[in-house]
C-alpha cells in the first residue's frame, strides 16, 4: 500500500471550491451534439432474440467497447449481440469489430479479425493482459465467457480455454485491473443471477407478459479471475473474499483506488440489492465496505435499482466519486468522495436528482463535454419493460438520454435540451462508450440499443477551450495503466485524472485520459503516480495535443495527431 495518503478534510474541500468556483452562465453554454450513424458506414443491429417470451436475460441488452486494436491512433468499435436462446437452429448474430478509418468511416472487419462470437454477448472490457503493447478484449455472455488475445497483425486469437477464462454463468459487466499490484491485469465479473432459460420463469402483469422482477430468481456470485503472468488465469473469487458475498444481481463494475492507498478497488452497482464498495487489502483479498462508506443504498437507505456506475473526480478535489442509474422514481446517485473512502449521497443537492427522477437509467458517464475544467454527466436511458404504455401511460419504453452539465459549484445543470437534435429523440438505450473518435480535442459518445441500430454522437460544439490527452502506459505497472492518478496543473487550475476499469453498463471506454482545461494557455505540469507508486513529474507540455507517457521513459506528444 502506498503511504502518506492525501487529506480529504472539509476545509481542505471548502478552500478548493473557494479558489476553483465557477459561474454557470461562464461554464455552461450548450454542448451541441450529432447523429452520424448512418453516414458512418456502420450497419449494425443489436438483437436480444426476439423469443417474445419475455426471457430474463432479454431486457438488459448489449454494450459496446472502445478499442484502438489496430494501434493506428484512433478509437475502433466493438459491439457484443444476442441470439435466438429458444431455437438453436435460428439465423446467428455475431458480435462486430468496426475499424475506425477517420472522418466518422467505420469499416466491418469482424471476419478477418476473428472476434464474431456468436453466444450470448452482453458486455465486454480491454486490456492488455499479455503485457505485448497491444489491447486484448474479453466478453461476457449468458454462459461461457469469451477471451480474444490480440495477436498485432489485425487479428485476435479466442483464448477462453487454455487460459482458463471461461467463467461460465449469467455475467454482464466486467473490468480489467491489477488488483495484486503484479503488473498483470486480473479480471472482475458481475453476475446477475442463477439463470437457465430451460427453467425460465413467466411473469405477468394484468395478463400481459413482462419481464420478471430480480428478485423471482435468486441472485449469482460475482467471479474474480487472477492473471498468473503465464497465459492462464485462476479463479480466486474464494480466496479474493468475494465468493463470500451475499448473491447479489449486479450490473455494473468499476474500479479505481477511492482510498488512495496505491491499490485499486471495486464497485459494483446491484439491482434492487445493497451495492458492493469491495475495498482492497493489498494482499489480494478485499473487504466489502459499502454500507459503511456510504454507497450501498441511497441517502434514506434504500436499496435502488443499480444498472450503470461511473467513477471519477467531479468536483477537482483529486479522489474518485461515484455515479449510480437506477429505476424510474429512484433518482439516479451522486456520491462525492469526503475522503478515506467515505461517500456522502449529493444527489438532492447537486440537483441531479431533479433531473433523473421520471428516466430509467443504464450507461453513464463522468467526462468534460465542454473542456471547462469540470466533468459533466451522461446518461443512457430507456425502460425495462417494452409495454410499460399499456400499465403506466405517462411513462414510454424509449427515452430521451440526458446530459448534466457541471456548473463548477457542486451542482448540475440539466443542458438537455439544448444538446442538439439527437437529444431529443427517444430510444431504448442501454450500454455507452466515450472517447474522442474524431481526434478533435473532445469527447464522443457511442451508445446501443436494444434490439435496435446504435448511435454514434459526434461532439460538435467547438469551445475553443484547451484540452490534453494523457495515453498512460505502464511498465512496470500493468501496461494499461488501469489504477494510474494523474494531476494536471495548467491556467492556475489543478485537473485530476484516474485510469478506471470497467464504468458504464456493459460497457468499455478509452482507457487514455481526456481532460479538459478550460483557457489554458499551456500546461505547466503533468504528474503521474503510477500503481507500481512509482510518480513522475512532466513540465512545460503543449495543449491541444495528445501525449504519450510512458512508466519510467518519459513523456512526448503523439506522433502524426
Amino acid at each position: 500500500m502506498r503511504s502518506g495518503a492525501r487529506s480529504n478534510s472539509r476545509p481542505a474541500r471548502a478552500a478548493a471550491l473557494l479558489v476553483c468556483v465557477s459561474v454557470c452562465a461562464l461554464h455552461c453554454a450548450a454542448q451541441s451534439f450529432e447523429d452520424v450513424t448512418h453516414a458512418s458506414g456502420i450497419r449494425f443491429v443489436t438483437t436480444d432474440g426476439a423469443s417474445g417470451r419475455h426471457l430474463l436475460p432479454e431486457f438488459l441488452g448489449r454494450g459496446v467497447a472502445l478499442i484502438d486494436y489496430d494501434q493506428d491512433g484512433d478509437l475502433d468499435i466493438y459491439f457484443p449481440n444476442g441470439r435466438n436462446l429458444l431455437d438453436t437452429d435460428a439465423i446467428d448474430h455475431p458480435n462486430a469489430l468496426y475499424r475506425n478509418d477517420g472522418e466518422w468511416q467505420f469499416t466491418d472487419v469482424t471476419e478477418p479479425a476473428g472476434v464474431g462470437h456468436t453466444g450470448y454477448g452482453l458486455g465486454c472490457a480491454v486490456g492488455d493482459i499479455d503485457n505485448d503493447g497491444w489491447p486484448d478484449l474479453y466478453v461476457t455472455n449468458l454462459g461461457a465467457n469469451v477471451l480474444y488475445r490480440n495477436l498485432g497483425d489485425g487479428a485476435f486469437e479466442d483464448v477462453t480455454h487454455e487460459a482458463g477464462a471461461a467463467a461460465p454463468g449469467f455475467s454482464t459487466s466486467c473490468g480489467f485491473a491489477d488488483i495484486d499490484n503484479d503488473g498483470w491485469l486480473d479480471l472482475y465479473i458481475a453476475r446477475y443471477a442463477e439463470y437457465d432459460v430451460a427453467s425460465d420463469t413467466p411473469c405477468v402483469r394484468d395478463s400481459i407478459g413482462v419481464y420478471c422482477h430480480p428478485h423471482v430468481y435468486r441472485g449469482a456470485a460475482d467471479a474474480v479471475l487472477r492473471n498468473r503472468g503465464d497465459g492462464r488465469f485462476e479463479d480466486v473469487s474464494a480466496s479474493s473474499g468475494v465468493a463470500s458475498l451475499l448473491p447479489s444481481h449486479g450490473l455494473g463494475v468499476v474500479i479505481g483506488d477511492v482510498d488512495d492507498d496505491g491499490d485499486v478497488d471495486i464497485y459494483v452497482a446491484n439491482d434492487l440489492d445493497p451495492n458492493f464498495l469491495l475495498l482492497n487489502e493489498g494482499d489480494g483479498t478485499f473487504v466489502e465496505n459499502a454500507m459503511l462508506a456510504g454507497v450501498a443504498m441511497s441517502a434514506v437507505g434504500k436499496e435502488e435499482a443499480g444498472m450503470g456506475v461511473a467513477m471519477a473526480d467531479y468536483d477537482n478535489d483529486g479522489d474518485l466519486d461515484i455515479a449510480v442509474t437506477n429505476f424510474q422514481s429512484e433518482t439516479y446517485t451522486l456520491y462525492r468522495n469526503d475522503g478515506d473512502a467515505i461517500f456522502t449521497d449529493i444527489t438532492a443537492v447537486s440537483r441531479v436528482g431533479e433531473a433523473t427522477y421520471a428516466p430509467l437509467g443504464w450507461g453513464v458517464g463522468l467526462h468534460d463535454f465542454d473542456n471547462d475544467g469540470w466533468r459533466d454527466l451522461f446518461f443512457a436511458n430507456g425502460h425495462t419493460q417494452d409495454h410499460i404504455q399499456t400499465f403506466e401511460p405517462e411513462v414510454t419504453y424509449a427515452q430521451r438520454n440526458l446530459l448534466l452539465m457541471n456548473a463548477g459549484d457542486g451542482t448540475f445543470v440539466n443542458g438537455t435540451d439544448e444538446a442538439g437534435p439527437p437529444f431529443a429523440e427517444r430510444h431504448p438505450s442501454r450500454g455507452a462508450a466515450f472517447g474522442d473518435l474524431d481526434g478533435d480535442g473532445d469527447v464522443d459518445v457511442v451508445l446501443t440499443s436494444r434490439n435496435g441500430a446504435p448511435q454514434l454522437l459526434r461532439n460538435a460544439a467547438s469551445s475553443g477551450r484547451a484540452w490534453t490527452r494523457l495515453v498512460l502506459r505502464g511498465v512496470a505497472s500493468n501496461p494499461s495503466a488501469i489504477g494510474a492518478r494523474v494531476e494536471v496543473s495548467a491556467g492556475g487550475r489543478r485537473h485530476y485524472g484516474h485510469v478506471t476499469g470497467g464504468g458504464s453498463f456493459l460497457s468499455q471506454s478509452d482507457l487514455a485520459l481526456h481532460l479538459g482545461l478550460g483557457e489554458a494557455a499551456g500546461v505547466d505540469s503533468v504528474t503521474v503516480t503510477w500503481p507500481s507508486g512509482l510518480a513522475e513529474t512532466f513540465r512545460d507540455l503543449p495543449v491541444r495535443r495528445p501525449i504519450a507517457v510512458t512508466e519510467g521513459q518519459g513523456a512526448s506528444v503523439v506522433a502524426g495527431e
